[in-house]
């Protein structure tokens, strides 16, 4: 009953930020009007269409992002010890 209830309150609250964020859209910077379950994040968790899929023309970038903590860190003990197998 708590988790409908948590879910009703965020459908109510991202109803309200979609009016909001339309009232105050500028429409030739964002043409398309803002939708509910972009402000909802019970619905978002869901439908996760603005994520990046990694992909061979993307694998750099990634590998841009993480090559210097791999750098800065290789040779370091880990904070903690790896699960067995």
């Amino acid at each position: 009953m708590a988790d409908a209830r948590r879910h009703a309150a965020w459908e109510h609250t991202s109803w309200i930020c979609a009016m909001i964020a339309n009232v105050n859209r500028d429409p030739k910077r964002h043409p398309r009007p803002y939708e509910p379950r972009q402000f909802n994040p019970l619905m978002a968790s869901r439908d996760r269409t603005d994520a990046i899929r990694i992909d061979k023309d993307t694998i750099g970038d990634l590998k841009k992002a993480f090559t210097p903590y791999i750098e800065r860190t290789k040779g370091q003990k880990p904070c903690h010890p790896a699960a067995p197998s």
